[in-house]
C-alpha cells in the first residue's frame, strides 16, 4: 500500500531526526504551525495514515477495512526505513500517539 511521505532537511546536516504521525481524521497538514521551528533543529519526517490525505486505500478494499494498531506500526517503520531513518523522535497526537508507542 502506498504511504505518501515527505523529509524536510534541517539547517544542519547533523540534525537529528523526529517523525511526525498525525490524529485520526487529519492528515500531515496538522503539524504547519510547527514546521518552521522544528527545521531549525531537526530533519523532519511526515507521512499520512493510510485512507488519510494523500495516502490511499489499496483498490479493492472498503473503507471500513480491518487495520490494527500493529498494521500501523509496521507502516510506520516502513516508512522510516523507506527514508533511511534508523533513529528518531516520534511524535504524535491521538492515534498517531498510540502509532509512536508502539
Amino acid at each position: 500500500m502506498p504511504i505518501a511521505s515527505y523529509v524536510l532537511p534541517a539547517s544542519r546536516q547533523s540534525s537529528p531526526w523526529v517523525v511526525l504521525c498525525h490524529a485520526f481524521a487529519a492528515d500531515h497538514r496538522m503539524w504547519d504551525g510547527q514546521i518552521d521551528w522544528l527545521r531549525q533543529h531537526y530533519h523532519v519526517l511526515g507521512y499520512d495514515l493510510r485512507g488519510h490525505g494523500h495516502s490511499k486505500i489499496d483498490t479493492g478494499e472498503s473503507a471500513a477495512a480491518a487495520c490494527s494498531l500493529r498494521d500501523l506500526e509496521d507502516e510506520a517503520l516502513g516508512v522510516m526505513d523507506q527514508h533511511g531513518v534508523a533513529e528518531a523522535t516520534f511524535i504524535g497526537l491521538s492515534l498517531g500517539g498510540n502509532i509512536g508507542l508502539g
